[in-house]
């Protein structure tokens, strides 16, 4: 292996460690709103801003269903189980690999800000106020304890893919569950153009990867592989309605 072949791989390596509790912060909110029952819009750790990652949910289409409950003025605690999930999965991925999680604590920060607001709106005194971020935050980690398969299913897609439609989200973490999608997010799901050839793309990039590993294909080959391969779901997305709402992410 050449001397630049070998720092660019530990440079893909280094990317990839960055990106990891983003794509744990990202997941954590994706699990917990699928089992709780909220439409996921998009999730992706690809660094289109200051923060490397975001996770967001179809308020709208939910109203649209008479799943009204998830409005921020609707006044719902679940809400806040959803915000603390990035921090909960970030805490349990450090607990388990033994890292300081106030090294990575900075990926959290903004949602820290946005539950102590809405919590403030909720609840009228300090003590309701702690003691509901209390259950809120037991509530995230018992769901990510008891789903974490679906948490890391989530993840490896994420650091291939870097962004996933919420179709594709819903449906990576439904087969991580071992459950078939049967509520009222099924019909909106199955519309969804990239979802429709997820398999395709998944075949695409292991075959690029299995070539790679056996001298096939060279490195640059396979980064021009998977290049395509993000340019063909990217144009995709771009034809789709909701281009207008997931641009600014890109």
């Amino acid at each position: 292996m050449s001397r630049s072949s070998s720092q660019r791989q530990q440079t893909q390596r280094n990317d990839v460690f960055s990106l990891l509790p983003y794509a744990y912060h990202e997941a954590g909110h994706a699990v917990v709103g699928h089992v709780i029952g909220r439409l996921i819009a998009l999730v992706s750790v690809k660094q289109a801003t200051s923060y490397r990652g975001c996770c967001r949910f179809d308020s709208y289409t939910g109203s649209a269903h008479h799943h009204d409950q998830w409005q921020k003025g609707r006044q719902n605690p679940e809400l806040l189980t959803i915000l603390y999930a990035g921090a909960v999965a970030v805490s349990l991925l450090c607990e388990q690999r033994g890292w300081d999680y106030e090294v990575l604590r900075t990926s959290n920060l903004q949602d820290e800000a946005e539950i102590e607001q809405l919590s403030r709106e909720m609840f009228a005194d300090d003590a309701q106020q702690n003691m509901a971020l209390d259950a809120c935050w037991k509530q995230a980690c018992d769901l990510l304890t008891t789903h974490w398969n679906a948490v890391k299913a989530l993840v490896g897609e994420l650091l291939a893919l870097q962004w996933l439609t919420g179709a594709e989200a819903h449906s990576i973490i439904g087969e991580a569950l071992g459950k078939e999608q049967v509520d009222w997010r099924w019909g909106v799901l199955q519309a969804d153009p990239i979802n429709q050839r997820r398999t395709e793309f998944e075949v695409q990039l292991k075959q690029l990867v299995a070539d790679f590993l056996k001298g096939v294909i060279t490195e640059q080959e396979l980064d021009e592989g998977m290049a395509k391969i993000q340019q063909e779901r990217l144009t995709i997305l771009q034809s789709t309605p909701a281009w207008h709402f997931f641009g600014s992410l890109f």
